[in-house]
């Protein structure tokens, strides 16, 4: 859920930072994303509305923000991939999302922490850490159980 804003001098200074030009349709797609937790390029879409005039343009602004640094790219176990803001000021993400295997919502999980790890383990560099924990929605559990008792009756 979206609980947040991007001002336009946040989203001109975090693109500048990165090396890239501020466009109608960055801005847009950082403004967003801000404030939530990982979303899907058609949700993101369906939020910019008429800033991006395509699907294409969504994706391939992510693309580039994705290759900035600004935005991470995140592939949980049903395969369609989501996005959120890499940025200290929108996220935090220091907690675990849980990702519905039916309807493929992704949630934060705001009261499971994540470990804090060392910058590196052996010789090997850390850059980043994801807790996915996956499972059932309740709406998608209501749904199922309500099927399942109709399949029993009849």
């Amino acid at each position: 859920m979206r609980n947040k804003e991007m001002n336009r001098e946040t989203s001109d200074r975090l693109l500048r930072d990165k090396g890239l030009r501020s466009t109608p349709a960055r801005r847009s797609v950082l403004s967003a994303m801000y404030g939530s937790g990982p979303v899907r390029e058609e949700e993101i879409a369906a939020r910019v509305g008429s800033e991006c005039p395509d699907q294409a343009t969504v994706y391939r602004t992510l693309s580039k923000l994705v290759d900035a640094g600004l935005v991470r790219r995140h592939r949980f176990h049903n395969r369609v991939w989501y996005f959120s803001l890499n940025i200290p000021e929108a996220t935090e993400c220091t907690h675990a999302h849980f990702v519905c295997e039916e309807c493929g919502q992704c949630e934060c999980l705001d009261t499971t922490s994540v470990p804090d790890l060392p910058p590196s383990i052996g010789n090997k560099l850390v850059t980043g850490v994801e807790v996915v924990v996956n499972g059932i929605c309740g709406h998608c559990r209501s749904g199922k159980a309500r099927n399942h008792d109709q399949r029993r009756k009849a």
